[in-house]
């Protein structure tokens, strides 16, 4: 930038260098007879606005290439890998199998992030496009105007380059103790579940009197807020009866977006990956949305009745239970409805992953059931509670907590 050359109001031409970061009137660079010229006005000539825009967008455009982002994002899940291997080393004899699996996982993950910037129209910005259609422009001022809509794209475009790699950064391997069959995990970002027309983010104070106290209530919804997920610490999402999903930013205390498309109440939502979130709703569907262009890229139908609860059980791979009596297996990557497990009597409540291939499920039949998803069948049926079964909890393995209406 400071090798570019501008004419000045005597004729002569001097480098940017010379007049950047001044101001005002200052003696004239160039002329041995001392006279004053304006840096602003200069500046603004025509000429060298054009000249100055122009070599901005060059410099923007080359910082910009998809080239640089792949790079990093190659670099960064080459690190992850290197991470995984050197903690493989210890393990090798018993963990071969999770290593590999686990390497799959990064390889598809490094997959989901080109998608995303296919998708986010990184790559269709450059230098090349910019100059074939600038130098095809003979008026001084229909260039200038060219040059301002290109910088506006350029600002989006960083702006979605800047959220990929704050995105990307959230991937990490953390490293678990050499017992058991511990091995690491694969941390991408998570989320969690709540209720209500306003939100209350509840902080809780390490006092005597363990006091509870209301540090914020958000509003937007116009009916009852029925479930909560957080996207990362400081981002929310809340699906309502009022037939929306409203993304939340927390530092802010304000709506950043809102997703429309059901035709009915939004009963549940769950994370399935850094940029894509599902919804289950009353009016039958599951939707698929894309976080990041913030619009519907699927809709699952299959259930006759409203959907109640949705959990992942892989990347690939979600369960979901209706008031239609059944839960039902979606494969994600060729949308479609893979297995349905019939049992209860009564509507479906409430579903917890045991592991990949155990589920178990909470009905207003009173009962639990644990489903072997092998063989897509029932293996155990719970009872003890007296009325409906509202929610499940998973301690461990081994060990599964449920709540009803019974009130226990």
């Amino acid at each position: 930038m400071e090798e570019l050359t501008l004419r000045l109001d005597c004729e002569k031409w001097t480098k940017y260098e010379n007049l950047e970061n001044k101001k005002g009137v200052i003696n004239c660079p160039e002329c041995r007879k001392i006279h004053t010229i304006n840096v602003d006005k200069t500046l603004n000539i025509p000429i060298n606005h054009e000249k100055i825009n122009r070599k901005q967008i060059e410099i923007a455009l080359e910082n910009l290439k998809t080239d640089n982002i792949n790079f990093k994002i190659d670099e960064h899940f080459s690190n992850l890998k290197n991470k995984i291997d050197l903690h493989a080393e210890e393990l090798i004899k018993k963990i071969n199998d999770l290593r590999i699996e686990m390497i799959e996982k990064i390889d598809q993950r490094k997959t989901e992030f080109y998608e995303v910037i296919k998708k986010s129209g990184l790559g269709e910005l450059s230098e090349e496009k910019f100059t074939k259609e600038i130098e095809q422009i003979d008026d001084l001022f229909e260039k200038i105007e060219k040059e301002r809509y290109y910088l506006s794209e350029i600002k989006q475009m960083e702006s979605k380059r800047d959220k990929i790699l704050e995105e990307l950064e959230k991937n990490n391997f953390e490293e678990k103790n050499l017992t058991g069959n511990f091995f690491g995990n694969l941390k991408p970002t998570e989320y969690k579940r709540k209720i209500r027309v306003s939100i209350n983010i509840k902080e809780i104070e390490e006092r005597e009197n363990k006091k509870i106290t209301c540090i914020n209530t958000l509003k937007g919804h116009t009916d009852s807020v029925f479930c909560l997920q957080l996207i990362d610490q400081d981002t929310l999402v809340s699906g309502s009866y009022d037939k929306t999903i409203k993304i939340w930013d927390l530092q802010d205390s304000k709506c950043i977006n809102t997703l429309y498309g059901h035709t009915h109440w939004v009963y549940c939502v769950q994370i399935i990956n850094q940029f894509t979130l599902a919804s289950g709703s009353c009016d039958n569907t599951i939707k698929i949305w894309d976080l990041l262009n913030n619009k519907c890229i699927n809709t699952l139908k299959g259930h006759t009745d409203s959907v109640f609860c949705l959990q992942l059980i892989d990347q690939d791979t979600l369960v979901s239970g209706s008031y239609d009596k059944t839960i039902k297996i979606w494969d994600l990557q060729y949308p479609k409805c893979i297995n349905t497990l019939d049992g209860h009597s009564h509507w479906v409540y409430c579903v917890q992953i045991i592991n990949q291939f155990t589920l178990a499920s909470g009905s207003c039949d009173n009962t639990i059931k644990i489903w072997d998803l092998l063989n897509n069948k029932c293996i155990n049926t719970l009872k003890g509670h007296t009325d409906w079964v509202f929610c499940l909890q998973l301690i461990n393995e081994n060990t599964l907590a449920s709540s009803s209406d019974d009130n226990h």
